[in-house]
């Protein structure tokens, strides 16, 4: 293992060894994953359950 970090291939930083997940990691990158992760919902967009949600209530209302 040498003594330079590997760095991000998207934003160029240093990487963090991540011991709860036993990988590198970026920081930067990885909150920016985190912050779009708040509109999933078990494994799904948000987008995709609101979509459906409209598709019912349209057929709904032309009953």
């Amino acid at each position: 293992m040498s003594a330079v970090p590997p760095k991000c291939l998207q934003c160029k930083r240093d990487l963090r060894y991540d011991l709860a997940h036993l990988r590198y990691g970026c920081p930067a990158c990885d909150a920016a994953h985190a912050a779009a992760d708040i509109w999933r919902i078990g494994g799904e967009t948000l987008g995709r359950q609101v979509a459906r949600l409209v598709h019912q209530v349209e057929q709904w209302l032309r009953k």
